[in-house]
Order: C-alpha cells, then sequence, then structure tokens
C-alpha cells in the first residue's frame, strides 16, 4: 500500500482509477494495483486499440516498487498545466496507450541501468545520474547508427512529463533529455 498525491493505492486496488477510465469501463474490469501484468488497452477510447501491456516482472526487483508507483501516477495523474503550456513541446493531459508503451519501455532501459549500477530506488536518482544516463543513451544511439544529435525517441529514457508537479526536483537550466525530471521519491513510500 502506498499513499501519492492524496490516493491510497492497495495492492488490490485497480491500477486506475474510476474517472480515468472512458465510459461504460468499470474498475473491476481492470489488473490489480499490485498484479504482475496491468492490462492499460481499457485506457483507450478507441474501440480498435491493440492490447498493451506492462510486465512488472521485466523490472528489476529492486526498482520494480518505484518504478510501479510511477506508472500509477502516469495513469491517473494528469500532465501539470505548466508542463502542457511550454513551448515547443507536445504533450496532452492524459497520455494514450500507445505512449505509455513507449514510456514504460523506456523506464525499462533505465532500471536495467540503474540497477547495472546498484540502484535500488529512484530516490537515489541523482541530477548526476541522470547526466550519466543521457550519456549511455547518446553512446548507444550512435552505436546503432542513429544520428549524433539528441538521443531517438526510442532511446530514452521515458521518466515521466509530471514529475515536477509531485515534487520530484527538476533544474530547469540542465537540459538532459531523459524527459522533464528525475526522481525523489517522496519519504514515507
Amino acid at each position: 500500500m502506498f499513499t501519492w498525491a492524496g490516493s491510497l493505492a492497495r495492492d488490490d486496488d485497480p491500477f486506475a482509477t474510476q474517472d480515468r477510465l472512458p465510459d461504460g469501463v468499470s474498475t473491476h474490469e481492470l489488473s490489480r494495483f499490485g498484479d504482475q501484468r496491468w492490462y492499460y488497452t481499457v485506457l483507450s477510447r478507441r474501440k480498435t486499440e491493440v492490447s498493451r501491456t506492462v510486465n512488472w516482472a521485466d523490472f528489476p526487483e529492486t526498482l520494480r516498487e518505484s518504478f510501479r508507483r510511477a506508472g500509477w501516477a502516469l495513469v491517473n495523474l494528469p500532465t501539470p498545466d505548466a508542463l502542457l503550456e511550454r513551448a515547443a513541446t507536445c504533450r496532452v493531459e492524459w497520455p494514450r496507450p500507445g505512449t505509455m508503451e513507449q514510456v514504460f519501455a523506456g523506464w525499462r532501459r533505465f532500471a536495467g541501468w540503474l540497477a547495472d549500477r546498484g540502484t535500488t530506488g529512484l530516490h537515489e536518482v541523482s541530477e548526476d545520474v541522470l547526466v550519466d544516463y543521457a550519456a549511455h543513451v547518446r553512446t548507444v544511439a550512435v552505436g546503432t547508427g542513429l544520428t549524433a544529435g539528441p538521443p531517438h525517441r526510442s532511446q530514452r529514457a521515458g521518466l515521466p512529463h509530471w514529475a515536477p508537479a509531485l515534487g520530484f526536483g527538476v533544474k530547469p537550466h540542465v537540459r538532459v533529455r531523459v524527459h522533464d525530471a528525475h526522481f525523489r521519491e517522496p519519504s514515507g513510500l
């Protein structure tokens, strides 16, 4: 069980809140927060959405619960207005399942990289760690023949665009393409 942004989520609670669901979908039909796999296709308002899931077992065990909590926030918290209004961005208030799929894939790569370095929680991720990861992603992008410019979007860590609204620290002058913020888990989670 954890509390985040005034919400309480237990392992047997649905991974999405009722107000996040399309009309006609009940929370009874949803994966539970503590399930190994979340089926989040149900969040789509399109009838022909491809089946999409996130398998939390694919995340390193030491970081799994931190990323599961971040997944809950991705699903249930809107993008902050300040980020929606930023110049040269293409953001929406509620990410769609296809976007979530890209974010979760980026998180898995980032989690693996963090675990390889002995990181056991997102609260340990500092600005310096993000800079190191950005350099790693850039090296991978160059090594795979992608442009030597900013990392290709499929290579980015996919850290959440809503992190600043949750109190995760971000320094606006730091230009790291690992989305918008680094994680500092609120104490007590």
